[in-house]
């Protein structure tokens, strides 16, 4: 088969593959088809156009089911909130606009939560994208790549007075996420075999560290500063500069934040943040 006709046909294949209903321009991809028919018991398939409508038929089912379960299997929580049938429909619409192009369907599915975030049918739900957030960045933490931790033992070596100019590289599981919804706790209800109703429009905002212990993905509703600090330093500040910036932040924050920053909170910040397996290294910047 020449490398023209070749790729003319993958591309037809995927285009049907992904499509509603077999299309009238599928004459040729149907011809590639029935020229791979055998004959069964010595005999000549009588209608091998429609049996080779209903084997692509098959194919493209199966290829729909498949993709779309990856993303049910990504997003169970969103799953269960809007209900099985609904979410079904969002993902095959969404395997239809975006099929994967990666083999690798552990891959597949991070354009959802944006999917979801603009689509119309969502609209009622303005905290369902931030709960896919979560729940992608619950996947992406337990599959990221394992890395070695720096052990607190290791500043020893560091004068006090250059304490302030270290940087810190942070493990690749490690992640944040801000929303104006409880989504964590909507989240963890929704773990449980039978959730209750939460009274989610009185319940605030979230500060979210997530981060993997052994093999385990942790999730975290931090301090607001203690999250703005982590977000500082995971930017490449080194501890001084996040600090001030973190102070000038919560000076400035609205009645969201309701405790004060004081200047000697940053020894017991950087003391609990040690204590959790978020760094892998740290270096000390010049002066």
């Amino acid at each position: 088969m020449a490398k023209n006709t070749l790729n003319d046909f993958q591309q037809q294949l995927s285009q049907h593959l992904l499509s509603p209903q077999l299309e009238p321009s599928s004459e040729l991809l149907l011809a590639q088809f029935k020229s791979h028919f055998t004959p069964v018991n010595g005999e000549e398939i009588a209608d091998d156009l429609t049996e080779a409508r209903t084997r692509l038929d098959i194919y493209r089912n199966n290829v729909i089911h498949s993709l779309s379960c990856a993303i049910g299997d990504l997003y169970p929580i969103v799953k269960r909130l809007v209900g099985e049938q609904f979410f079904n429909g969002l993902a095959i619409e969404f395997v239809r606009l975006y099929p994967p192009d990666n083999s690798a369907l552990v891959l597949y599915g991070q354009g959802f939560v944006k999917f979801i975030a603009k689509h119309q049918a969502c609209a009622q739900l303005p905290y369902l994208s931030d709960v896919a957030q979560l729940e992608l960045i619950c996947h992406q933490c337990f599959h990221a790549i394992d890395c070695d931790n720096f052990e607190p033992s290791q500043l020893a070596s560091i004068a006090p007075e250059q304490l302030g100019f270290l940087t810190f590289t942070f493990d690749p599981a490690v992640h944040l996420l801000q929303s104006n919804w409880p989504v964590e706790a909507i989240w963890q209800e929704n773990l449980k075999a039978q959730p209750q109703q939460l009274n989610i429009d009185q319940a605030g905002g979230c500060y979210l560290l997530v981060f993997r212990r052994e093999f385990e993905v942790q999730v975290v509703d931090l301090n607001p500063h203690c999250f703005n600090f982590i977000s500082q330093l995971k930017s490449g500040l080194n501890i001084a500069q996040a600090w001030q910036a973190t102070l000038l932040l919560a000076q400035k924050s609205t009645s969201e934040i309701t405790e004060s920053l004081n200047e000697d909170e940053l020894g017991p910040m950087l003391g609990y943040l040690f204590g959790l397996p978020l760094f892998n290294d740290f270096r000390l910047q010049e002066q």
